[in-house]
């Protein structure tokens, strides 16, 4: 009673049209996330040199 292993393509068509990645809402809800914009920071700003 083995499961077959069914390899998945990136080139393979299915519900991914935009290229990017995507989470089941379920799993969203169920981790906690939040989705924010995409920003860009400098690193000194990431990584200051002196925290506190």
């Amino acid at each position: 009673m083995d499961m077959d292993s069914v390899p998945k393509y990136a080139d393979e068509s299915g519900d991914e049209s935009s290229g990017g990645i995507r989470i089941d809402p379920t799993q969203v809800q169920n981790l906690g996330l939040k989705k924010r914009k995409k920003s860009h920071a400098r690193n000194a700003e990431l990584f200051p040199d002196n925290p506190g």
